[in-house]
Parts: structure tokens; sequence; C-alpha cells
């Protein structure tokens, strides 16, 4: 007896058929009934209604033994077939052997576990957050192993993914891929299939290295009858931190993207240090980083950069002047202007830690990186509003001749204008170490620091804040 179509079938969220029902009775009592049709896993179909069809599906068989209360499922792939995800933006060979397991129970519903052996392939544009979408190529890759569910967490387990001398192709950029795997969002209906990858630029002895994760997203949801759909959600580009040292010189940078943040909106932000080691000081170089973003429908950025000079380069009668720096920011303001001395030096803690091929690790790196938003190189934190139009800032740090712990200083001068014409404030603030070594982005963890501020604040800037 064929009873239901795919659409018209719901396990708790995934779609399935009865093509035949069969029911066998002795002396009048029903002792068993069995029947078989297709189910639907809804990773595995690229229908614009995101519904699998009998064509993206497994075929089962069930059966219940009505005399000793024995349930039995089994849906299997019989032989390899190819599967389009929509999700995915990509081609999935689901490999025979391939199984999804079914349980039920009165007041829970059914649980469907999919576990999938395989070859993923991915040549498509993928629309993200931060553009119209980049070309992105993968070729084929073998997973073992994936489990994926209908509720609860949906991605059971990862699965290994094969990812020896494997490259992927982003836009026009090669990246070698360390770890492939598919893990659940920071939301309850997200999953991601998420790349770790790293980037050779330049031939040595010059080649620079470049590590970071970008990442597939996808968005489950319920139709209106209840079936679910795993839909396409963006294309993340996470971090990238780049790393390069020789005996000569020493070269660390990184580059964070975000989202959807309370405060910030959507943007990046980024930072390069530059050390010269031939020089006999590590601390000769230079320093810049820079913020770009939008919320609430307008744009700001800030750029700020720093010279670090050799003692005896520019002397001032026993102090010599060791940074000159300076920076601009369009629709951002000082958040404040007190100094954090907890945080000292953790800006220089930050930028040698890479993440190291798991996900804790790599959460650990882009969370310390995304504490950071905002925050200039003298340690002051800025953050978008329109009210201001430009701001300046000039910086300065002194230390004393012959013996920079005994004593050395980072002045700020900043001016910011507002958009309604005039000056909103003017501010020159800044800390002083004693017997404690230079510290660039923050005060000093050793010795005394001492922090001070003048400022001028127009009365329309005072309202407004």
């Amino acid at each position: 007896i064929a009873t239901t179509s795919i659409n018209q079938g719901d396990m708790d969220g995934w779609p399935f058929s009865i093509d035949e029902l069969q029911i066998r009775f002795l002396h009048n009592e029903l002792v068993e009934f069995n029947f078989d049709g297709v189910v639907g896993i809804p990773l595995l179909t690229d229908n614009p209604n995101g519904i699998p069809d009998e064509e993206a599906s497994f075929r089962y068989d069930a059966e219940f033994d009505w005399s000793i209360g024995e349930y039995s499922f089994s849906a299997s792939n019989m032989e390899d077939h190819v599967f389009r995800s929509g999700m995915l933006k990509a081609s999935i060979t689901i490999s025979a052997g391939s199984n999804i397991d079914v349980t039920f129970e009165d007041g829970g519903g059914f649980e469907v576990v999919a576990t999938l052996n395989g070859i993923f392939s991915l040549d498509d544009a993928l629309p993200g957050s931060y553009g119209d979408g980049a070309i992105v190529n993968v070729p084929d890759v073998e997973f073992i192993g994936l489990e994926i569910a209908n509720k609860g967490l949906f991605v059971r387990s990862p699965g290994c993914w094969k990812v020896d001398n494997l490259n992927v192709n982003v836009g026009t950029l090669s990246f070698g891929v360390g770890h492939i795997e598919m893990i659940e969002g920071n939301e309850e209906d997200e999953v991601f299939l998420r790349f770790e990858a790293h980037l050779d630029l330049g031939a040595a002895p010059m080649e620079i290295g470049a590590e970071g994760a970008f990442r597939i997203a996808g968005k489950v949801r319920t139709s209106e009858n209840g079936q679910q759909i795993w839909d396409y959600d963006r294309f993340i580009i996470d971090a990238l931190s780049i790393t390069k040292e020789t005996d000569q010189m020493a070269f660390y940078g990184h580059v964070i993207f975000f989202d959807e943040d309370e405060t910030f909106g959507g943007g990046f932000q980024g930072r390069l240090k530059l050390i010269l080691k031939s020089i006999d000081t590590d601390d000769v170089g230079v320093e810049a980083m820079g913020i770009f973003g939008s919320t609430e429908g307008y744009n700001y950025f800030m750029v700020d950069a720093l010279a670090r000079l050799s003692e005896g380069t520019l002397s001032l009668g026993g102090i010599d002047v060791r940074g000159i720096g300076g920076g601009v920011y369009l629709n951002m303001r000082q958040e404040d202007l007190s100094y954090d001395f907890s945080e000292a030096s953790s800006e220089e803690q930050l930028e040698e830690y890479n993440p190291n091929g798991t996900q804790a690790s790599y959460d650990a790196y882009r969370n310390s990186l995304l504490d950071k938003l905002g925050r200039s190189l003298s340690g002051t934190s800025y953050i978008p509003d329109n009210s201001v139009s430009v701001g300046i800032n000039f910086a300065v740090i002194l230390a004393a001749t012959g013996n920079p712990e005994v004593f050395n200083a980072n002045l700020n001068l900043n001016m910011e204008f507002a958009a309604a014409g005039g000056i909103d404030q003017i501010s020159l603030g800044g800390y002083a170490n004693i017997m404690a070594p230079i510290s660039w982005s923050g005060p000093a963890c050793d010795g005394i620091s001492i922090a001070f501020t003048m400022e001028y604040v127009s009365a329309q800037a005072s309202a407004t804040n």
C-alpha cells in the first residue's frame, strides 16, 4: 500500500515517504508490520525550497515486531551517489555504506542520526559578510564518520577529513589547508564548515607565512510544514596572522574580521609591526594599526602609526625621543581617557600568539583580537560616533638618555572636531614609568607607572556624551 510521499512524511524535521506497507495478523491480533521508502537529509539537497526530493534521499526498511515490542530501522546508501548541497555550495559524493539510524520514543518523537562517508568538492562563488563574495575552489576531499542529526546538536561528530597536500583557492590566493571540520555555530541554529589554512608569500629567503581560518556558515530553519531546511548563510574570513623572523628583522601582523558586533557593526581591524634587529636594540622599527567598518548606516575608520627610534637618534638634553607617532579617525571618538593598568603589555603578547590547529586555541586567538577592537597603539580605546567628524592624534615617547628604565613617558595630544562644526575636545594625556622598561602600548608591568589627563570638552560634546 503506498501511503505518503516524501513531501508529506516528517521525522521531526527530516522528510520521509512510505512507499509500501505490510501488516501481519495472527489469530486476529496484530503481530508485525513493516514498511519501506526513502528518507531525506536536508544537508544533501539544493532544491529551491530546501527540502530533499526522492532523488536526494536514502532508501530505508523499517519493521516492528509487536509480540516482543522490538522496532528496527535501517537506511543505507547502497552505492556511491552524488548529491548537491545548497548549504555548503558543494558537490558531495556519499559512499556506499553510509547509513541513517532512527530511534523513536513516546513523547520524544524521532531522533535521526546520519553517519556519512564520502568526498567533498567545491567550486563556486560564495557571497560573504564583507563583499559580493569570492570564488572558492576546494578539490576532492575525503571525509569519514561525519555525523549529523535532526535535533539537539546538529553536528554530532565532525568526522575525519583527509587534507594531506590539499590546496584551497580563495579568489586569486592559494592556501594550504591543515584542518577541516564541520562544527556547531555560536547560535543554536548555526552550522559551520571550518577550514584552517596557511599561505606562503614570496620566495626564500624572504618568504612570509600567514595562518588563519575561514568558514562556510549555514542556518537550520523550519518550514511551514515542520520540515528542516539547511540554508547557506554566508562565507566568513575570520582572521589572518602573519609572521616572519630573520637575524636582521622580525615582522608580525594580523587582520581580524568582525560582523554584527553590538558596538562596531561590521568591518575589519589590522595591525603590523616591523622590528629591525640589525640595530643594537630590539625596539627600533615601525608599527601601524587601522580599523575600518560601518554601523547604523554610516562608515568609520581609524589609522594609527608609530616609529620607534634608537637611543641617541634625537636627543633633547638628557632626554631621548624614542618614538614619534600620529593618527587620524573619522566618525569615531575616544571612549575614555583612563588607562587599564591590569592590561599592561597585553598587546605585545598578543602579536606573537598564533593558532595551533585546534578549535579552542583558534577561538582564543580570535577572541583576544576581538577584545582589542578600537584599541590604538597608545592603548586608548575608540568607538564609532558620527557626531564626531574628524579626530587627530600626535604621540611622542621620551626616555632618559643612557638608561631609559630610570624614566620614560608616553605623551598623546588629541583633537576632535564636531560634525556640526567647531572643536569638540582637546586632550593631553599619557603615562610616566619610573624604574621600568619602555612600554610602548600601555603602562609598564614593572616599577611605577603614573597616568595623567588634561582635557577641554565643549559644552555640546559634554551634553552629547
